[in-house]
Order: structure tokens, then C-alpha cells, then sequence
């Protein structure tokens, strides 16, 4: 679906800041000062949004293209890069491990 679905309520809505935008509008061509800053003001703001909008397309079309990383990994370490068994980490984890295992499996007092 190229658009997503839309009450009448939501298009109702959209239709009624749509027209107090434009009355604005027109009121700042008519040479109100403070209509000219609104305008400006909510000129920026779609500006934003159409910008915001245009990257996030562009970064998502280049997110679509293949590329190496996605490919299989060399998972061997170099030679010059120690493991994490040698800096000591996996001890760490080998504890914590311990402590969940004998944690989940002492008795709760509710077996019959």
C-alpha cells in the first residue's frame, strides 16, 4: 500500500491547520508583521522535516546496496591481538555464570 490508511476525522483535521496556515499566509502578503514571522517560522519547520526526510532516503538507499561487511566474517584473531581468555575476562564471566547456575537451581520450598 503506497499510503497508509486515513480516517475521515484525520483528513478533516489536516484540512482545518491547513487553512489557518494559509490564512496566515495571507495575512502576511497583506503586510501584518507578525504573520510574515509565523509564515517564516512554519516555512522552516516543513523545510526541516523535507530535509530530515531526504537524508533519512539517502541513507537508507545506501543501507540497501550490498556491501563486504555483510558477507562471512574471518572470525581467527591476529596473531599480535591477544584473546580474552589471556586478559583474564573470561573469568569474570565463568563467575558470574557460577553464581546464576547455583542461584537457579536451589530449592524454593514449594516442591512437594
Amino acid at each position: 500500500m503506497l499510503l497508509p490508511r486515513f480516517s475521515v476525522r484525520t483528513l478533516f483535521a489536516i484540512m482545518t491547520v491547513a487553512a489557518f496556515v494559509f490564512l496566515i499566509a495571507g495575512t502576511a502578503y497583506r503586510g501584518q508583521n507578525w504573520a510574515w514571522g509565523v509564515t517564516i517560522g512554519i516555512a522552516s519547520l516543513a523545510l526541516t522535516a523535507l530535509v530530515h526526510a531526504a537524508w533519512f532516503g539517502i541513507v537508507w538507499l545506501f543501507s540497501q546496496l550490498p556491501s563486504a561487511e555483510r558477507g562471512p566474517r574471518d572470525t581467527a584473531l591476529p596473531e599480535s591481538q591477544p584473546s580474552l581468555s589471556d586478559r583474564g575476562i573470561t573469568r569474570v564471566f565463568a563467575k558470574t555464570n557460577d553464581v546464576n547456575r547455583a542461584s537457579s537451581n536451589a530449592p524454593t520450598g514449594d516442591e512437594s
